[in-house]
This record gives structure tokens, sequence and C-alpha cells, in this order.
């Protein structure tokens, strides 16, 4: 709950703030060079969003262990649509009322074009709070796999032991995460350039393959194969097109020495 209720106040300070803020031929603020230009498709731009965007649903590392804790499991399907239903929603809300705000004139993250005000500040350090929050659910699956290889179970080191071992382990696990993340530099193109490379493949063809590899083609409905086609086509695309664009990127960051 609490991820969810910081997650909505940063979207709505965002959206909120941004439209009082934008540029207009009477007043702009100091964080504009002149006036933001728009372009309403930017075609070469749509396969390394595709790549992004899908770096935002990485958390569905964590769905096979929700739905295994709910007391209803057989609601997982409708509570999945909801859970993408809000985060599409947020993702838009922020989206759409940044880019009409600034145009191409916005960064990344977009909070650094929001005026220094006291609420956009405290949006800030909730969304960061959010994360590091957030972090250890994206860990789940590797944790517990490590944790395993390890020896780390109750059955071995007793309930007590096994509880230390997984906090000392995840709290590391944390701390290095973190301590690269502050240290490379040009974080934010080193992301777009990993979710290029393992995001696009791993939600967009990996789950393809693996159904009509369970299933087999001659089980598999026609429309359902043209379907898996296409999404396969789009994750390769995205994956190609968007790592020679997150490399460019990249190249020109350390280039003009800024991320």
């Amino acid at each position: 709950m609490f991820g969810v209720l910081t997650a909505l106040f940063t979207v709505l300070v965002l959206a909120v703030t941004s439209l009082q803020h934008k540029y207009t031929d009477v007043y702009h603020g100091p964080e504009f060079d002149g006036a933001p230009t728009h372009e309403f498709i930017i075609g070469k731009g749509i396969p390394s969003a595709i790549a992004s965007i899908s770096f935002m649903y990485a958390g569905s590392v964590a769905f096979p262990h929700v739905e295994g804790n709910m007391r209803k499991p057989q609601q997982f399907g409708w509570m999945l649509f909801v859970a993408n239903t809000l985060v599409c929603g947020a993702y838009l809300l922020s989206s759409v009322t940044g880019y009409v705000a600034f145009g191409d004139q916005t960064v990344s993250p977009i909070l650094n074009n929001l005026p220094n005000l006291a609420i956009v500040n405290a949006a800030t350090i909730v969304i960061i709070v959010h994360c590091v929050f957030a972090l250890p659910v994206m860990l789940v699956s590797a944790s517990l796999e490590l944790e395993l290889a390890l020896g780390v179970m109750p059955g071995i080191l007793g309930k007590k032991k096994e509880l230390a071992w997984r906090v000392f382990m995840r709290t590391v696990t944390m701390g290095v995460l973190l301590g690269i993340s502050i240290a490379i530099p040009y974080f934010g193109q080193v992301i777009d350039l990993v979710s290029a490379i393992s995001t696009t493949v791993v939600f967009f063809m990996v789950p393809v393959f693996c159904y009509v590899k369970l299933l087999g083609w001659n089980r598999i409905p026609k429309y359902e194969l043209l379907l898996c086609g296409v999404l396969a086509a789009i994750g390769g695309v995205a994956c190609v097109w968007g790592l020679i664009d997150a490399i460019k990127s990249l190249q020109t960051a350390v280039q003009l020495g800024h991320g």
C-alpha cells in the first residue's frame, strides 16, 4: 500500500506541476532553454521506447510468488489486469503531461524538469523511498535461487539462523546494487542499453518461444500463432534497433561528459 500511495502521489505532483509550469510566451521558468518543440510521433524513437517501457514491467518476475501467496489464486488474472491497467495509466499520465509541458526539453528523470518547490522535493523523496522498498521485490527470484544454492534453508540452519542469513545476504545485495548504480556514470543510458538487450527478449520473445515449445505448433490456433509472431517480431526489432539507439545515446553522453 505504501508503494502504491507514494507512486500515486508522485504521478499527481508531476502531472499537476508540469501543466502549471509549462512554457508560455508570457511566462516560462529558467528550466527552459527556449520554446520547446513537439512531435506527435517520433518514429526513430519507437524501438528504444519499447525497450525502455518494457523495463518498467520487470516486476513481473515476482508474479508467481504473488500468486502463490494469494488467498484466492483464481483471482490472479483479474488482479494482473487491474495492476497493469493502473501502471499503464500512471505512465500515460506522467508521459503525456510531461511531454506537453516540456516537449523536446524533457529530461530523465522528468522530475528534474520541475521547478524547485517543496511539493516537488517531497515527491522526489517519497519516490526514492518507494524504489528502495520495491527493490527487494524485484530481487525475490534471484535471491531465492542464490539462497537455495548456498543451503540457506530452515531445515539446514534452523529458522533463526536462516532468517538472519537471508536478511544479511539481501542487505548486502542491495548495497552492492546501490553502489553500482551510484558508481556508473551515464546511468540512464546504461539502463536503456540493458533494457534493449535483456527485457525486450525476456518479455516479448522468450514467453512466445516457451509457449510454442510447450504446446507445439499443431495445437495452437492460427490466430494465436500470428499474434505470437507479431510479438516476437516487435521484440526483435525493439532489441536490435533499441540497442543501436542506446549505444549511440551512451556514446553521445560520454563525448559530452554528462549523463
